[in-house]
């Protein structure tokens, strides 16, 4: 779970400020490349039987 503040959250300003700063630091060519890994796994759920 991800959580970025609202424009009405007390420290967005703050936060817009720092997200910027790492902007400058690592774009390039106005861009920035995020290098992720995802891993997925694929199956079938089994049914539980439930007693009565």
């Amino acid at each position: 779970m991800s959580y970025t503040p609202t424009r009405f959250d007390a420290m967005y300003e703050e936060f817009v400020a720092d997200l910027h700063k790492i902007f400058l630091t690592y774009q390039q060519n106005v861009r920035v490349t995020f290098h992720d890994q995802t891993e997925v796994c694929v199956g079938q759920f089994a049914l539980q039987k439930t007693e009565a």
